[in-house]
């Protein structure tokens, strides 16, 4: 595999990871490092440190078992009563010994030729000698030594003494380190859970706060850790939270001020151009057009300060639901009669046709009306309101036959002041869709957009049904 591939894989699957999955990993990758370069140094040292005394032992009990033989031989004993005599002082050793040419063996199955040929060299030529080597099938230390009997005779001393206890304890200390690292990967892999999950729930109760935040609960605090670093993280966010819930306070007092304000002027001259119209038959023509344009103003300007109150009201936390229960087919009825809207087809798929919903009329009316003059607007009307029945909510679809929502702008259509492109021709602020959404909220639902299937776009009211009628 081409390693700058492999390079982008490890980087993606990085960057896909979670803070949690990187800590654990990260914990391991640190504890494995750590104890495996420290199980290795161990074992390094205790293997060099166990097998130079093995070796420093063995090498005294051969020297010693030479002197037997040489003393022996000495005395006038054979070389092979000789070295028989002194194996029965090392049982668990074998030795060998050469006089001229010809080898004696202290024991049957001694394989003379399992010697490496350079200790025997050595020996030979008079100096002492030393391997480790595999003596049948397991390790064993050789050890050459030269006799001299009256510096004549000549003999080559060998003996192989067994290292197979040695073995067996590097084997188990290698045992009880590998068993040292996994514990300690096993150890690192939970240090790095519980760090993680003692940064990532502060992180969480962030994130939590900040959800809450944006759907509107500015009263939302978390909670301060104990951790310096983390607590600095915490009282940074309730800082921030205070903050903006301060400046959102000033900001909504700031419009109801202005608004009402705007509100005694804009009273006084809808009185002052009622007035004028009351007198229109004795003023000239041109007057009355102005009259006219100024009527029309006036009652779009008034409409605007009607909405900006209203979402002043709502940015305060003033608003206050009445709620009642309702059959919403006889509500629809009476708001389409009252209205003239008898070209809106009212289709109610609910069974028992006169589904009962908490609702607070005055402010339903509004809804409706501000879907009803949207479709107006800009779809050429509603061509049908649809009664869905819910197991624990009753959906009211407003459909139109328009040019529908676009996908790029549904999720900022409920935005205040938010004005489609296509749309700007029209007179209009805006607000009209995100009261509709406040007033739907307040009253325990939701109003949400979609395509309708008359091809245009879809605004459906989500409202509750009484607990005892769902």
């Amino acid at each position: 595999m081409d390693s700058n591939l492999l390079n982008n894989l490890i980087k993606n699957a990085l960057n896909r990871a979670t803070l949690r999955t990187k800590a654990v990993l990260t914990g391991l990758i640190i504890a494995l490092s750590i104890s495996t370069v420290t199980s290795l140094a161990i074992f390094q040292i205790a293997e060099s440190y166990l097998t130079n005394q093995r070796i420093a032992i063995a090498t005294s009990q051969v020297s010693v078992a030479s002197r037997l033989v040489a003393q022996a031989i000495y005395d006038g004993n054979t070389p092979l009563d000789s070295l028989l005599t002194a194996s029965n002082t090392f049982p668990n050793s074998q030795t060998a010994i050469r006089q001229n040419d010809e080898w004696f063996v202290s024991k049957a199955g001694f394989d003379i030729e399992e010697i490496p040929d350079e200790v025997i060299s050595l020996v030979t030529q008079g100096s002492p000698a030393r391997s480790i080597i595999m003596f049948g099938e397991n390790p064993a230390i050789a050890i050459g030594i030269p006799i001299s009997i009256n510096d004549v005779a000549k003999y080559q001393f060998v003996g192989v003494v067994p290292t197979l206890e040695l073995q067996r304890t590097l084997s188990l200390l290698q045992n009880v380190l590998l068993a040292g690292v996994t514990f300690s990967s096993v150890g690192g892999v939970f240090v790095g859970f519980w760090l993680s999950r003692r940064v990532s729930e502060p992180l969480h109760d962030v994130s939590e706060a900040a959800q809450r935040i944006a759907f509107g609960d500015l009263t939302m605090q978390i909670a301060t850790p104990s951790e310096p670093d983390l607590k600095n993280i915490a009282d940074t966010f309730n800082f921030m939270t205070k903050s903006l819930q301060n400046r959102i306070a000033r900001e909504a007092r700031f419009g109801a001020v202005v608004s009402h304000e705007l509100k005694s002027p804009l009273t006084a001259i809808r009185g002052a151009t009622d007035l004028l119209d009351g007198m229109r038959s004795e003023l000239p023509k041109k007057a009355t057009l102005s009259i006219d344009i100024l009527s029309e103003r006036v009652r779009y300007f008034e409409r605007i300060l009607n909405d900006l109150i209203e979402i002043s009201r709502y940015e305060s936390g003033t608003v206050q639901a009445n709620l009642e229960e309702l059959a919403i087919q006889p509500l629809l009825n009476a708001l389409l009669n009252r209205n003239q809207r008898a070209e809106i087809r009212l289709i109610d798929s609910s069974t028992t046709k006169h589904s009962i919903v908490l609702v607070d009329s005055k402010r339903f009316q509004q809804i409706f009306e501000n879907l009803v003059a949207n479709a107006d607007a800009y779809a050429h009307g509603l061509s049908a309101i649809r009664i869905e029945e819910m197991e624990e909510k009753i959906v009211i679809h407003f459909d139109d036959s328009g040019i529908g929502i676009s996908n790029d702008i549904e999720h900022v259509i409920f935005d205040p002041f938010f004005r489609a492109p296509q749309h700007s021709a029209h007179p209009g602020s805006g607000l009209g869709l995100t009261i509709s959404k406040e007033h739907a909220n307040i009253m325990g639902g939701d109003l949400v957009v979609s395509k309708s299937p008359d091809g245009g776009a879809r605004f459906s009211l989500h409202l509750r049904r009484p607990k005892d009628n769902s």
